[in-house]
């Protein structure tokens, strides 16, 4: 209990000045920028303190020097990096490696941080593995290529990857950040009309929900005339079925990377993110996306749970740091209850847009506001496009 006091007595002296100056007014842009970041000490830092994304595949990364950038990392606050692998070519694992290496000899923690089922490099060489949404495409959706999890030599595929770069880079932890389904809104936008993005509906899925089923989920989910259509009342059960299979392939596909990022380092941590709906349409993640936050925390059981900040939360010019409380109301107890050791992040994007680039003040607040909920710690996207740099 001695260590629990010591400390929460750390968490407050770094939170009280920010609390008693007023949010982000509270400290200059240079101050915000060297200050430290509020965190719950409670777990000792790296993978459970202040977090921020590193992807390596930018061109900021390529003109300035590493060591340099890690250094800078450190002294803003940040006890872990998740060094972002998507499949991109240039992101080989002796990248990694290295970036990796530099983090640690700045006492940064290296997080290995993946976006399945998005693997570009997979997806250029197998189209055969490639998801088919409603509208035609071959999985592309804004900058994600999306592969198909119930397609076997994918998985395999996918988790040798994974397994091989977490041996090679010995992260520390990974994360599986958005590993679902698109579409968010769900299969139409009106009736009739198909949610062009919505997916999959490749051979696999449609064979596959056929089998336990008897339907056929591309009728079901376009054709009005169909008589398994989504929207008739006697077919909700059946759409039922369709949204647990969605969520079921999910649990399963997240339990194989997971495997192999053990089997690549067995002591790593596992941290998942959870797309924090609170605030547009409360759990509607779990029919839109296939992810059940409750299956995720019981079954998976991850060390880190991160509570992604919606695109209709970041893309809010005016976001106050303060909008973490409505996630917390929604989702911190109920994590707590379904598993008490678990340590619950959040997040927020702070640059993806210009109407997400935060100031460091912005940013500082935001962490003193995730303490204050009762969360471990804070985590951002990404370093290279937002203020601190």
């Amino acid at each position: 209990m001695a260590r629990r006091t010591c400390a929460n007595a750390f968490v407050a002296f770094i939170c009280i000045p920010l609390f008693l100056c007023g949010a982000e007014s509270a400290m200059s842009a240079d101050q915000a920028t060297s200050a430290p970041l509020a965190f719950d000490a409670s777990r000792g830092g790296g993978v459970f303190g202040p977090t921020i994304a590193v992807d390596p595949g930018f061109d900021y990364y390529k003109e300035h020097p590493l060591p340099d950038i890690c250094r800078a990392i450190r002294q803003q606050g940040f006890t872990a990096a998740q060094l972002i692998w998507t499949g991109v070519t240039a992101t080989t694992s002796t990248v990694l490696r290295k970036y990796a290496d530099a983090m640690r000899a700045a006492d940064v923690t290296p997080v290995l941080r993946i976006y399945p089922p998005t693997d570009l490099q997979l997806y250029q060489d197998h189209p055969e593995w490639r998801q088919l949404m409603l509208g035609g495409a071959d999985g592309k959706f804004d900058w994600r290529t999306y592969l198909c999890p119930n397609k076997p030599e994918f998985v395999k595929a996918y988790c040798d990857r994974v397994e091989d770069i977490m041996r090679d880079g010995g992260f520390d932890a990974i994360q599986l950040a958005e590993v679902w389904w698109e579409q968010w809104g769900g299969p139409e936008e009106t009736p009739g009309k198909p949610r062009a993005a919505y997916a999959c509906v490749c051979d696999a899925c449609v064979k596959k929900f056929r089998r336990i089923s008897g339907a056929d989920a591309r009728d079901m989910l376009t054709s009005v005339s169909s008589r398994w259509y989504w929207r008739k009342p006697e077919n909700a059960a059946l759409y039922s079925r369709w949204v647990d299979f969605r969520v079921q392939t999910i649990q399963e596909f997240a339990e194989a990377i997971i495997s192999a990022a053990r089997r690549g380092h067995a002591g790593a941590n596992i941290s998942i993110t959870y797309l924090a709906d609170a605030r547009v349409e409360a759990d509607a993640s779990r029919e839109y996306q296939g992810i059940d936050l409750n299956r995720m925390v019981v079954e998976l059981k991850p060390d880190i749970i991160t509570l992604e900040d919606s695109w209709q939360d970041w893309c809010q010019p005016e976001l106050k740091p303060d909008f973490v409380a409505d996630y917390a109301r929604a989702y911190r107890d109920r994590i707590k209850r379904l598993n008490p050791g678990i340590c619950i992040m959040s997040h927020a994007d702070i640059g993806s847009s210009p109407a997400s680039k935060r100031s460091p003040q912005w940013i500082h607040a935001f962490a003193v506001e995730t303490v204050k909920n009762g969360f471990g710690a804070p985590s951002f996207y990404e370093w290279s496009i937002s203020t601190l740099k």
